[in-house]
């Protein structure tokens, strides 16, 4: 049972980001990619002595081609811009790997540094351990599994209950200031 990193990459007006990184069981992770020898970004999986574990290149669809098919027949085809195109590239799972680095081959740029340390050694180890979620370890984690230590309040449900309470407390205080009355002392 081989692991990989899915990386889901958007590019938007020349920038590249990374919008999410998870660790999957598959059988290939390469199985996707065509020629990983062509391409105009390079992933770069680096360990934690900063060696390079593994290099691939892969490119990002920037155009769809459109086909109409015209009422006799006749298909035409032209070719528009993605805006802000995504892709989701596949990077073979390392123990030892502390970051991913994506490399602009065209321009010589180092584009992104995605850090991947914190999967060592526990995704895929059949727990949901504290810094791993369903989006980020679907292997060890269910979607209503979650670790106590990452308990957050806006996806819990009950932001709502707290923020009416908060509410409710202003509400009392400035009543009960509303109806105090200093006392005047007899002199």
């Amino acid at each position: 049972m081989q692991r990989s990193y899915l990386l889901d990459l958007q590019l938007n007006q020349g920038v590249l980001r990374s919008n999410a990184v998870t660790v999957e069981i598959s059988i290939d992770p390469q199985a996707n990619a065509t020629d990983q020898s062509q391409g105009r970004y390079e992933a770069r999986v680096i360990s934690f002595d900063n060696a390079i574990i593994n290099r691939f290149r892969f490119d990002i669809d920037t155009q769809r081609i459109l086909e109409h098919v015209s009422d006799d027949g006749v298909v035409t085809a032209k070719t528009q811009a993605i805006e802000a195109p995504r892709t989701v590239i596949a990077a073979q799972f390392f123990d030892n790997a502390q970051t991913i680095n994506i490399f602009d081959i065209e321009t010589g740029q180092d584009l992104l540094d995605i850090p991947v340390g914190h999967f060592g050694q526990n995704c895929g180890d059949s727990v949901c351990q504290a810094l791993e979620d369903y989006r980020s370890c679907r292997s060890d984690c269910t979607p209503s599994e979650s670790p106590v230590s990452s308990f957050n309040i806006q996806n819990s449900g009950w932001l709502p209950f707290v923020a009416l309470c908060g509410i409710l407390v202003i509400v009392l205080i400035a009543v009960l200031l509303a109806h105090h009355k200093p006392r005047r002392s007899r002199g």
